[in-house]
């Protein structure tokens, strides 16, 4: 058995692990070097990431593909990904590295915090971009002086020398659900791939430095959705929820869009200022009452909430 790359024959070890990539209904082999450099990375962390699949429980298989225990399906798609939590964000980073196991990631991203940005962009001010060495090997990024979806068009428009097959947002940190949608500069990146034409998902999970959930189920939910055609407008939007993997009690999709919110918005006064002004500070109170079938509800019952959320044209 030969490599359908480079055309030597695979070694006792390859063939073993038979790495095949189902390709338009057609089955070929390939070597570890070659199919690691398709994935733009080394054979080490190629190996590392199909170990993370499998303990995972999920494969990179389409739904219709073949899913013996020793073949791997190679997606060659390239991914923007971006977030409004900024270029040095750990959920950015870790985004990044999963994505690597469906393509090429280019990252262009804030060059810092953007939260609560939506859907704004800069007009009349000049916009600054510079390359930036990422943390994850194989990934081409960005830093960006604007917003989120400054970064998502400039990505599209001027930086990538193709578009994108897919926009990833995130992985935000902090829940983007419920009334906060409309703020979420992690949203709002995904709307504006979307007005290009191009499908887009947001990302995001609760306040905690316990990521073992978003990091286990991450692969399997990129999986189901990496392939699906939304109608025009729309974007998924994902949501973890805070919890340890094991208190997880599945994925709930088509998620409604919930008209409460984890806080009750009011505002405080914190300082009286000259002229009659005075400073107010926003005083949220905490909040879980949701309604039934929504995103807000689903995170509360530890579930992972899936939406798709219409933009406004």
């Amino acid at each position: 058995m030969n490599c359908a790359s480079c055309g030597r024959p695979l070694t006792g070890d390859e063939t073993g692990l038979s790495r095949k990539l189902i390709n338009r209904g057609t089955t070929v082999c390939y070597c570890l070097p070659c199919l690691a450099g398709m994935f733009h990375t080394e054979v080490p962390r190629l190996l590392e990431l199909i170990e993370q699949f499998r303990n995972a429980g999920c494969t990179l298989f389409p739904e219709n593909g073949s899913k013996g225990d020793d073949e791997i399906m190679l997606h060659t798609k390239t991914f923007l990904i971006t977030n409004d939590d900024g270029i040095e964000a750990e959920g950015l980073i870790r985004l990044a590295r999963m994505a690597l196991a469906f393509g090429n990631v280019w990252v262009v991203a804030p060059e810092g915090q953007r939260r609560a940005a939506s859907h704004s962009i800069t007009l009349r001010e000049s916009i600054d971009l510079y390359p930036y060495r990422f943390p994850v090997e194989g990934v081409r990024a960005f830093t960006c002086s604007g917003t989120p979806a400054d970064c998502a068009r400039i990505g599209i428009l001027h930086l990538m020398p193709v578009r994108p097959d897919l926009v990833l947002s995130g992985i935000n940190f902090g829940y983007n659900m419920a009334t906060d949608i409309q703020y979420s500069g992690t949203v709002g990146a995904a709307f504006e791939a979307e007005r290009f034409g191009i499908p887009a998902i947001a990302f995001s999970e609760g306040i905690s430095d316990d990521h073992r959930l978003t990091d286990q189920k991450l692969p399997e939910v990129l999986g189901m959705l990496i392939d699906r055609k939304l109608p025009t407008g729309q974007i998924y939007n994902v949501n973890f929820p805070q919890c340890a993997p094991e208190e997880c009690r599945g994925i709930l999709e088509n998620r409604t869009v919930s008209r409460k919110g984890i806080f009750q918005d009011r505002y405080k006064e914190v300082e009286k200022l000259p002229n009659g002004g005075i400073r107010v500070h926003v005083n949220g109170i905490y909040n879980e009452e949701s309604e039934d079938g929504t995103d807000f509800h689903a995170l509360m019952d530890r579930y992972i909430s899936i939406s798709t959320i219409q933009n406004i044209c």
